[in-house]
């Protein structure tokens, strides 16, 4: 009998208007759905046309009821402490999905900075909860995978007895890099792209160079054009519509799509362009994260031209799948789109090495140390539900980093 899962993200959208998160959540689903019996629950009721499993809104949906009818329960980023315990009063086989979290230290950019500094820790020991009673991690990169043993180690859960169950404690964390689900690679396809045409693929407005690209394309670039893939959101900081407002963007070199990219119609939109833009600023969130983005890049077959600033940016310069700039300013930016001509030398060989990874990014086998590592536990916890709900407690009251190690008799 398969195993059944949760995959629990009740603030967030798995449908034609979702994030990157909620990609992340479909690409896992579709990748386990071979293995397990998956259910989502998620903010909204989805219009997805071919969802590859059963997707609940959370508003009409008994969460803990669910939680205690499945076998495992994963929780991506920082969910609600709630339903953590009620995983761990249900003895669920818990899942954690998320990083140290470092990114939100920018969070809240607007409010005083006592609130800011309350806020953040509040996430922190979030995260310390989740440290305190998974069961098992996923991760997206190396570096998230080596940020997040750090804390198991800080946090008590690991002992000298793990090494010998895994040298590389693969029983208690999974990486499974940006990929592509079996799914994905049958239903993949790839027009003529416009030789003229590139696409700001982006992310948060906070944290992308988008003026780097701006002074490019207004720039000495004849017969380029930047098409902005989506506007900043009206509930981000006004400094990214200040500085669009303030630009005199000429409609024939840059240019924004007008109305929300549903999911189902992205790649039709990407594929129209002979390359992919994503340039993030300087600073720690770039430097140990790995750009959900990077997924339109192998899905659709566009090069990505990409800041050498992190983890993102030394991913496309170990695979050859794009360019990354030595420098961030325009000039380097230009100097790439001249290179990745779709007729270039350059170009065909990031296709080639697109084509490569393409082989060796499938969620289906990066997933598999995973369920291993929940079949060899009976998909239940291993640990006594008193010490979980210790530990749960100290972590969300910010108390010592006492926790118990994992495995006990």
């Amino acid at each position: 009998m398969r195993p059944s899962l949760l995959l629990l993200m009740p603030e967030y959208r798995v449908d034609e208007q979702m994030s990157g998160i909620g990609v992340r959540a479909l690409d896992l689903a579709s990748a386990m759905e071979s293995h397990c019996e998956v259910t989502i629950i998620s903010a909204q009721p989805s219009d997805l046309p071919d969802p590859p499993c059963r997707i609940l809104p959370a508003r009409t949906t008994d969460i803990a009821a669910w939680i205690a009818a499945v076998d495992a329960v994963v929780f991506f980023d920082l969910g609600a402490p709630e339903w953590l315990r009620c995983a761990v009063h249900a003895r669920r086989f818990i899942v954690v999905e998320n990083a140290v979290p470092l990114e939100h230290l920018e969070y809240n950019s607007d409010l005083p900075e006592n609130a800011r500094a309350d806020t953040y820790r509040r996430y922190v020991r979030g995260f310390r909860a989740q440290v305190a009673v998974a069961d098992h991690f996923l991760t997206r990169s190396e570096i998230e995978r080596h940020l997040l043993i750090g804390a198991l180690a800080l946090e008590g859960r690991l002992a000298p007895k793990d090494i010998g169950i895994s040298r590389r404690l693969e029983h208690l964390v999974t990486n499974v890099p940006i990929g592509l689900s079996r799914k994905d690679l049958i239903l993949s396809h790839s027009t003529a792209p416009d030789p003229n045409l590139y696409l700001w693929t982006g992310g948060l407005w906070d944290y992308m160079a988008y003026e780097t690209a701006l002074d490019c394309f207004l720039g000495d670039l004849p017969g380029k054009h930047l098409r902005f893939l989506y506007r900043p959101a009206a509930d981000q900081p006004l400094r990214a519509h200040k500085v669009l407002l303030e630009r005199n963007l000429p409609p024939e070199h840059i240019s924004f799509l007008n109305r929300p990219l549903p999911h189902s119609q992205r790649g039709l939109e990407i594929e129209q362009g002979a390359g992919l833009i994503c340039l993030g600023r300087p600073g720690i969130e770039n430097e140990t994260s790995v750009r959900l983005r990077l997924r339109d890049t192998l899905l659709y077959r566009r090069p990505i031209i990409i800041d050498g600033n992190g983890a993102s940016g030394e991913y496309v310069r170990k695979t050859g799948i794009g360019i990354t700039l030595p420098e961030l300013n325009a000039s380097a930016l230009r100097d790439a789109i001249v290179a990745l001509e779709p007729s270039s030398r350059m170009y065909d060989a990031c296709l080639a090495a697109i084509d490569q990874e393409r082989k060796t990014c499938k969620l289906d086998l990066t997933l598999l140390p995973f369920l291993q590592a929940g079949q060899a536990a009976g998909w239940r916890p291993t640990r006594r539900i008193g010490d979980l709900l210790v530990a749960l407690d100290r972590a969300l009251e910010g108390g010592p980093s006492d926790i118990p190690a994992p495995f006990l008799a």
